[in-house]
């Protein structure tokens, strides 16, 4: 008998994958349905999600109206409001800050030397600061689901030819700041030392399938392909992304508050491009406390991909193995909503998984190319 579908399939969905990776690596994102959806803002919390596991490969499943219409409401409240959103902001680097603190912790810390008690401890509190870092971490991408539709529905105020408004919103949502990789790129370009780089850049090819320590001579083969002229070219590119907003500003007669819209969106995507390197640091730090639990618990590393930070912290607890090791190999979901999460076994994942995914999956994927 099939399970019925937590989300029907036959409405649009928003769909993040497949791709590889695996749940130790992304279960931290449940501090947006534990902490986002809960105390701080309860009132436009993220919507039910589903998030399956299969043969290395992960898709998260969502209803895309209900993104919609709470994205709107998380891009009024948190990022077109200036103030509001400085402040959460500021509260987001500080959780950040917090972070960073506990990694260089858990880089002195010789794991094996400490006792189960403190070792557990340490743990305890990285994997608490994860959640923190996704309640609000999760706010721009979140917005950006309602910021885009509220643009598109002003710019129609204006601009009645689909394919000019298309092309409008395009242009006054272009970034003018330096993306992460952009800055990496001429940090790499101008590097005395490509080894002194690699040292500060080492996390740059982590994923969610695991984290890769990149070597000098990845970066060497990089800088090869960097353009001489690339910061000029750099440069040259954002003079001409503001002539170009300005230009359409006035084309179209388009008030000051459709343009305050576009450069709300500009400044998500400019934030969530900055939490990209935060989580690729992260993943490192979670992939050195792995190789510590795995170690305790005498379980193979890729047995305990599957199970989340507090399993695995269960596990190391009772001094025992989780029953569900077997059939979490084949295949499982988590249904999450709100403060609640269910954990679905092989038979109802194959069947979410085959309702879900059509397209084809690619295995060969190494390194995050968009936002995370």
């Amino acid at each position: 008998m099939e399970e019925k579908l937590p989300i029907k399939s036959d409405r649009e969905l928003f769909k993040w994958g497949p791709i590889p990776g695996f749940f130790y690596y992304t279960c931290d994102v449940k501090g947006i349905f534990s902490h986002f959806s809960g105390e701080y803002h309860g009132e436009c919390p993220w919507p039910k999600s589903i998030l399956i596991f299969k043969d290395g490969q992960m898709i998260w499943v969502n209803d895309m109206a209900a993104m919609v219409r709470n994205g709107k409401k998380v891009f009024f409240k948190y990022v077109f409001a200036k103030e509001k959103k400085k402040k959460v902001y500021a509260d987001w680097k500080r959780g950040v800050k917090r972070l960073d603190e506990i990694e260089k912790r858990i880089e002195k810390t010789d794991l094996k030397k400490l006792g189960k008690d403190e070792f557990m401890k340490l743990c305890q509190l990285f994997f608490d600061q994860l959640l923190e870092f996704w309640s609000l971490g999760i706010v721009p991408e979140f917005a950006g689901y309602g910021g885009d539709k509220v643009l598109v529905a002003e710019l129609g105020k204006y601009i009645k030819n689909k394919i000019e408004l298309s092309q409008v919103m395009e242009i006054l949502t272009a970034p003018e700041n330096l993306s992460f990789y952009q800055k990496e790129e001429l940090e790499l370009a101008g590097a005395e030392s490509v080894t002194a780089h690699a040292g500060k850049y080492y996390w740059i090819k982590n994923s969610y399938a695991g984290a890769k320590s990149a070597k000098p001579d990845f970066f060497e083969k990089r800088r090869r392909k960097i353009p001489k002229n690339f910061l000029e070219t750099l440069s040259k590119s954002r003079s001409e992304t503001r002539k170009r907003k300005k230009v359409v500003q006035e084309r179209y007669h388009l008030p000051e508050k459709i343009m305050e819209i576009a450069r709300a969106i500009v400044s998500s995507v400019s934030w969530q491009d900055e939490r990209k390197k935060y989580i690729f640091i992260f993943l490192h730090y979670k992939e050195i406390v792995l190789l510590e639990m795995a170690r305790r618990l005498s379980m193979p590393k890729r047995d305990l991909l599957n199970f989340d930070n507090y399993e695995i912290l269960d596990m190391l607890r009772e001094e025992k193995r989780y029953s569900g090791i077997l059939d979490r190999r084949k295949a499982f979901a988590l249904v999450m909503n709100s403060h609640k999460f269910k954990v679905k076994n092989s038979v109802s994942a194959g069947q979410f998984w085959k309702a879900y995914t059509e397209e084809e999956i690619d295995r060969n994927v190494e390194q995050f190319s968009g936002i995370t």
